[in-house]
């Protein structure tokens, strides 16, 4: 049976990026859009496993997963392409990662207009191209592809995740909050050392203020073993580093009343559910990547470092002395301050 397209319909695609911070930064521009064109459907391209994310948005009309393992090389990306064009007319595609194959598949969705950064010499796969702004949020630089027509300020988006259902492993314990810590990351200058994140695990503890809960991905949950290693064996705490899917991830997430959290995805789904969040910061710049919402949100960083802000994800030192060097007791205080 041949598909029959519906031409009434306007639609816009959008691909998003391909890490989960960065998919939460993303969804203001999405917002935006959807307040820009509120008679156009909204369809979204994500790369496989993460589009779990997705059912914590509003605002989203189909999703399309995209894998280079299925979709391999050039002649992948094509027919990943002319499949999207064969379901839908697009009016416009937005490129919001900055690889060349990102751009590749959007030039053979036949979108009548498909914008991006210039990156990669993919330039003249766009209708229109811009430079990305230099110095902004990435929440900004996403906006900017909205710049041909007046794009939202910021003030008015927000990151926004809704929690469909609260995730039934969290204790209710009426004299004590919910609180997560995230001492991951991918990159090894943002990741809190195990002395540094026992030491803070230890004074949580000291306030019996807190249902205290670990976590981290598979791949992560050996670290996390180290530093619990180095805790009393009567330390109370609940371990859940590589026992989550991604969305059971989010729902544990979206059920707290306070995360910690280094500069990572943790601390953006955080933040996007409007959960208390503090966030420490190693190497990256928060003027650049800090989670979006400014509400509920209290930054740290090791003060008058030399070397700070870096980008880099591998340190100069032995051990990330932005993170390793910041008195712990900071986190205790910028806990209290959450009214």
């Amino acid at each position: 049976m041949k598909l029959v397209k519906d031409n009434s319909q306007k639609n816009i695609l959008v691909r998003l990026p391909n890490w989960v911070g960065d998919v939460i930064m993303a969804l203001p521009f999405v917002e935006a859009v959807k307040k820009k064109f509120p008679d156009h459907q909204i369809h979204v391209v994500i790369k496989n496993g993460l589009e779990d994310i997705l059912a914590f948005a509003e605002g989203i009309d189909t999703i399309s997963t995209y894998s280079k393992k299925e979709h391999k090389g050039f002649v992948g990306g094509y027919k990943f392409g002319k499949q999207l064009s064969k379901k839908f007319d697009y009016e416009f595609f937005y490129c919001l990662p900055n690889s060349f194959s990102s751009a590749w598949i959007g030039y053979f969705t036949h979108s009548k207009n498909r914008i991006g950064f210039k990156s990669e010499m993919r330039n003249f796969l766009f209708s229109k191209s811009y430079e990305k702004p230099i110095g902004k949020h990435r929440v900004n630089d996403y906006l900017h592809l909205l710049k041909e027509f007046s794009p939202l300020d910021a003030a008015e988006v927000k990151s926004s995740l809704q929690l469909r259902e609260r995730n039934a492993l969290v204790s209710n314990t009426p004299d004590k909050k919910n609180l997560l810590l995230n001492i991951n990351s991918e990159a090894f200058s943002r990741r809190i050392p195990f002395e540094s994140a026992a030491s803070l695990l230890l004074k949580l503890g000291e306030t019996d203020n807190y249902t205290i809960y670990l976590t981290g991905s598979n791949k992560e949950a050996p670290y996390v073993k180290k530093v619990l290693d180095l805790l009393p064996e009567d330390f109370r705490i609940e371990n859940r580093a590589g026992r989550t899917s991604l969305k059971e991830l989010f729902e544990l997430v979206g059920s707290m009343d306070f995360v910690v959290s280094t500069d990572s995805g943790i601390a953006h789904i955080a933040n996007a559910f409007g959960v208390n969040t503090v966030v420490i910061f190693g190497a990256g710049d928060e003027r650049n990547t800090r989670p979006f919402n400014t509400q509920n949100l209290k930054i740290i960083r090791k003060p008058d470092l030399a070397c700070a802000p870096c980008v880099s994800n591998k340190c100069i030192f032995r051990t990330p002395k932005c993170i390793s060097d910041l008195n712990m007791e900071r986190v205790v205080t910028a806990l209290k301050l959450f009214k």
